[in-house]
């Protein structure tokens, strides 16, 4: 069975990285696009020959040939158009992050179980074959008892960054906070899933510095786990030339996933490396990209949809994600430790 898709919101997001990845995914079909603008939404369709565009949300919810939506739309209205998508019967793939507050999360996941769909929320990371493999290997026990755990992600933008990005990304109302939801999640789901344990508590600190930066460009946290190991992320919007790399260090050995979070200029094929027991093995992944992890994200969804399977990116584990980056922006903030529930 093939899913109808729709597509809410219709920025960069939607344009250069999903509709590209969609029209690589099997079993999937782009069938409409909602835009408040009607004339971005007769653009959008006439470009990439989509059937429909709408610029009222309920009447392209109404339509029965639609199976799915995919929200690419500003932060702070995921919630009211994920419940409103849920309420119509149709399942939901929200980009990150999910909501801005724990109870807009809650009440997204209230609406997709009471109307029996499917609500993801889209961490791309989870989809890499690279990480997908470092997280066999964990599982398999190469590592022993793992002990520490770091990611990096930075776009390599200039000061200041945010300022001069179109649009809603530099609206505290709509965008939240800047690097911790925009980069930093990233790099901190990634490692929740390759050690496949949680947060229990962050210490952050940022370069937001109000009036002057209103949202932060560059964040550092350390975290600890569950599992008794301990973390750390550096990620944001600036920063040239970073290795953007996740590594996981245990008693018996160590899993490097080197490029694999973002390409920097001069930046060799991303490879996992396995080292342990003097022993050590290169895995490239020369043909990867955005685009690639998007198509697995989708068939998996599909796959979710047509055969009950399971996926790495549940809505339990987005409202997650709410409640570790809310705290990483009140450390900040507040200059402290914050415990994690």
């Amino acid at each position: 069975m093939s899913v109808r898709w729709g597509i809410i919101g219709l920025g960069d997001i939607a344009e250069n990285n999903f509709v590209p990845a969609l029209a690589k995914a099997a079993d999937a079909q782009l069938l409409s696009v909602y835009s408040r603008s009607a004339e971005k939404g007769k653009a959008f369709i006439a470009k990439y020959g989509v059937p429909r565009a709408f610029d009222n949300l309920q009447r392209m919810l109404s339509d029965p040939e639609l199976d799915a939506v995919y929200i690419a739309s500003p932060n702070a209205v995921h919630a009211d158009q994920a419940v409103a998508a849920a309420r119509a019967g149709k399942h939901v793939l929200c980009d990150k992050p999910m909501a801005l507050t724990e109870a807009d999360g809650e009440r997204m996941i209230r609406a997709a179980d009471d109307n029996k769909v499917r609500l993801d929320v889209a961490y791309r990371q989870r989809y890499h074959p690279a990480h997908e493999e470092a997280c066999r290997r964990v599982q398999s026990g190469v590592l022993g008892e793992i002990q520490l755990a770091r990611a990096q992600n930075f776009r390599g933008g200039t000061r200041p960054y945010w300022p001069h990005q179109p649009g809603w990304r530099n609206d505290a109302a709509l965008a939240g906070s800047g690097s911790i939801v925009a980069q930093a999640v990233h790099s901190v789901d990634l490692l929740r899933y390759l050690m496949d344990s949680e947060i229990v508590e962050v210490r952050c600190i940022t370069d937001e510095n109000p009036p002057e930066r209103l949202f932060e460009e560059a964040t550092v946290s350390v975290f600890k786990f569950a599992n008794g190991a301990l973390g750390h992320v550096a990620s944001g919007a600036v920063v040239p030339r970073s290795d953007n790399d996740a590594v996981l260090y245990g008693s018996a050995g160590k899993i490097a996933c080197l490029g694999t979070l973002g390409r920097s200029e001069g930046s060799a094929t991303p490879e996992v490396v396995v080292s342990g027991a003097g022993r050590q093995e290169r895995l490239p992944y020369p043909h990867d990209n955005p685009i690639t992890h998007t198509t697995r994200l989708i068939d998996a969804f599909g796959r979710s949809l047509t055969h009950g399977e399971q996926t790495h990116m549940s809505a339990q584990n987005g409202l997650q994600m709410i409640r570790i980056a809310s705290a990483m922006l009140a450390s900040s903030r507040h200059g402290r430790a914050v415990r994690v529930a």
